[in-house]
């Protein structure tokens, strides 16, 4: 966030992010050493547990994008859009599970 503030705005920010800052004390906060070591642990904590759950989520999305055909015969690899990788991986995934139940009803009438 930008120290300064366009004119005619008021930027409120929360005491943990003014710690983070630190400018806490400038703000008439005074806490002690621990707790504002504490806050920021959590906070790098907060950032690398959530650039590893990024880092997974991208991975997964494009596992998908390599092992789902798409309907136009296009390869998904090459898309950036998340969104559609899942749906079309939805997509998949139904047209998968018709053919399970065909071949469970092939198998059913042969036995007949």
């Amino acid at each position: 966030m930008s120290q300064s503030t366009p004119p005619g705005r008021t930027v409120l920010l929360s005491n943990y992010e003014l710690i983070s800052q630190d400018r806490h004390s400038s703000s008439g906060l005074h806490y002690s050493p621990s707790f504002i070591s504490t806050v920021k642990d959590r906070q790098s904590r907060h950032k690398i547990n959530e650039r590893e759950r990024r880092g997974r989520l991208l991975a997964a999305i494009a596992d998908l994008q390599r092992r789902v055909p798409s309907e136009q015969g296009k390869s998904l690899q090459h898309s950036n859009c998340k969104a559609a990788t899942v749906e079309a991986a939805t997509a998949y995934i139904l047209q998968l599970e018709e053919q399970v139940e065909e071949l469970k009803r092939n198998v059913e009438n042969r036995k007949e």
